[in-house]
């Protein structure tokens, strides 16, 4: 009967120790975190992380702070978080001849950075480079989104830069689009950009700029085959550009606009749809909608 007596003054004595340590887990820690529905195999933290994603295809979480993101090579599936996020599909700076990944890209809360691609592309050759068929949602706050590369620089030759089709949806704020690439120079004479495909954009509300293809167009070129975009401006007064709105070039090009489609929305909108037979609605001050 001793014993029994020591074994239950043991027990009791060790509870109160054990109540005394629980403790809970953070928010984020309780449950895996998804993004566009899947799990996530890349988390960052509540501070402001760098984030790079593998070769495969990642799907990756950044949570709270102002994060860095790169997805790499792969189909990426990307989830910016709170803060204002900078993220790039592919790479920050790229050189060299490169494919882009098919990703899907939100920006979710903040004034976000997103591009499809890269941010800087250097090439001496540029063949299907930078294609890739993105989505990217940049969520709320004030936005700058380019389905491809923000600045490309190719120092030779460019025969055919492939075909993109992307979708761009700028949310709420005050975003800036870019269907393909903000600023795209060349310095060879008699370069050919040819480029297939379709962009749609969709500015959703507050008074957003986008560009079907180009911002700032330089170089020698002699025939440029612009996509064929759909561009919905959304509420707000927007400014729409259906392929080009700076240029400054050696040669006058052939600018094969495509025909794009132009929504302005609510608001009073201007803009340029550029070269081709354009169908423009809800556009009080955009020229050349033929």
């Amino acid at each position: 009967m001793k014993t029994v007596k020591m074994i239950c003054l043991v027990v009791w004595s060790i509870l109160p120790f054990i109540a005394l340590f629980t403790f809970s887990l953070p928010s984020y820690a309780q449950s895996v975190p998804t993004c566009d529905g899947k799990t996530a195999t890349i988390i960052g933290t509540a501070g402001d992380d760098v984030i790079q994603g593998t070769s495969g295809t990642d799907v990756i979480v950044g949570l709270d702070g102002n994060d860095r993101i790169s997805g790499l090579e792969g189909d990426d599936i990307i989830c910016g978080g709170n803060g204002n996020d900078t993220i790039y599909g592919e790479f920050e700076n790229a050189t060299g001849i490169f494919l882009g990944g098919n990703d899907r890209i939100f920006g979710e809360s903040g004034n976000d950075i997103l591009m499809g691609d890269f941010y800087n592309f250097n090439t001496l050759l540029a063949v299907g480079a930078a294609a890739g068929n993105d989505y990217i949602d940049g969520g709320s706050g004030d936005d700058i989104i380019s389905g491809g590369v923000m600045n490309f620089n190719v120092t030779t030759a460019v025969t055919d830069l492939g075909s993109s089709n992307d979708i761009l949806n700028g949310g709420e704020g005050n975003d800036t689009m870019y269907g393909w690439t903000k600023t795209f120079t060349t310095t060879l004479i008699g370069t050919v950009l040819v480029n297939d495909g379709q962009n749609t954009l969709d500015g959703g509300p507050g008074e957003d700029i986008m560009y079907g293809d180009f911002e700032t167009l330089n170089g020698n070129l002699t025939t440029i085959n612009a996509l064929r975009d759909t561009i919905n401006g959304g509420s707000g007064d927007d400014r729409i550009y259906g392929d080009v709105k700076n240029g400054n070039v050696n040669i006058t090009p052939t600018l094969n606009g495509n025909n794009d489609t132009v929504d302005g929305g609510n608001g009073f909108d201007q803009g340029d749809a550029g070269p081709g037979t354009d169908t423009c609605t809800n556009t009080e001050g955009i020229l050349n909608c033929e």
